[in-house]
C-alpha cells in the first residue's frame, strides 16, 4: 500500500480518498477485505486500475492506493521517485495481522524507500473446479507435476517461488482430495518453509468474502 507521506499507517486511511483496484480484481478483493475486517472507513473508495491510481496519487487527487503483487512491484520501482512525496504505508492493525501474515518490506526495496516497513502478505492460492467425476485424476497429476518440479521453480522461476509452501494450511479451505490422494505418495522434494499451525475459530475474512460475493 502506497500513500502520501503524511499518512502514518493503514489506520490513517480513515476519512481519506483511497484507490482499491478495479472491481473484481485481486487487489480490489484484498483491499475491501482489509477494510471490512479492520473497520477502517475511507471517505471515498475508487475502483480504478493501478496505473491510473498512481497517476492520481502523484497528482494529489487521492491519498493512497492498494496494489497486491509480489515484491518488488515494477510500477513503484520505475514510476515513483523521492520527489513524489510518497511512502509505503505500514499495516500493523491488530485485526489485519490476525488473518494475514505479517511481513517486513526491507529498506531499499524501492530507491525512494529508506526504512523497513511492516505490512501484511496475501497468500496466493491455486483453486480448481470440483472435478471429482471425470477429471479428478488430471487435477491430481497436475499437482504431482508441480510438486515434483518445485526445486526447479525455486531455482529458475520468480523469486517468490522460494516462499511457496504447498502444505500451508489455509483457514477455511481444505486440500482437494483429488490432489491429496496423489501427493500422499509423492511428497514435494527439497526444503520449503515450515507449515504454520492450522488456525481455528471464527473467520471474519471468509465471512467478508461470502458477503461480497453474494448475488
Amino acid at each position: 500500500m502506497v500513500g502520501r507521506k503524511e499518512i502514518p499507517d493503514f489506520d490513517g486511511l480513515q476519512g481519506k480518498r483511497v484507490a482499491v483496484g478495479e472491481d473484481g480484481s485481486g487487489t480490489y478483493l484484498t483491499a475491501r477485505l482489509l477494510l471490512e475486517v479492520t473497520g477502517v472507513q475511507p471517505a471515498q473508495i475508487l475502483t480504478i486500475g493501478t496505473d491510473e491510481a498512481l497517476a492520481r496519487l502523484k497528482a494529489r487527487e487521492i491519498d493512497a492506493m492498494f496494489y497486491v503483487a509480489g515484491l518488488p512491484v515494477k510500477l513503484f520501482s520505475e514510476g515513483v521517485t523521492a520527489a513524489d512525496g510518497l511512502a509505503v504505508l505500514p499495516i500493523t492493525n491488530r485485526k489485519a495481522s490476525e488473518f494475514y501474515q505479517q511481513v517486513r518490506i526491507p529498506a531499499g526495496t524501492y530507491p525512494w524507500q529508506g526504512a523497513e516497513v511492516t505490512s501484511v502478505a496475501v497468500k496466493a492460492v491455486l483453486v480448481s473446479y470440483d472435478f471429482r467425476n471425470d477429471n479428478c485424476n488430471s487435477v491430481g497429476q497436475f499437482a504431482k507435476a508441480l510438486y515434483q518440479n518445485m526445486n526447479w521453480l525455486r531455482q529458475n522461476g520468480h523469486p517468490k517461488w522460494r516462499q511457496v509452501d504447498l502444505e500451508f494450511p489455509l483457514k477455511g479451505w481444505d486440500q482437494y482430495d483429488c490432489v491429496r490422494r496423489i501427493l500422499v505418495r509423492n511428497p514435494a522434494p527439497g526444503p520449503g518453509p515450515a507449515a504454520a499451525p492450522k488456525p481455528d475459530g471464527i473467520n471474519p475474512v471468509m465471512d467478508a468474502v461470502k458477503q461480497m460475493l453474494k448475488p
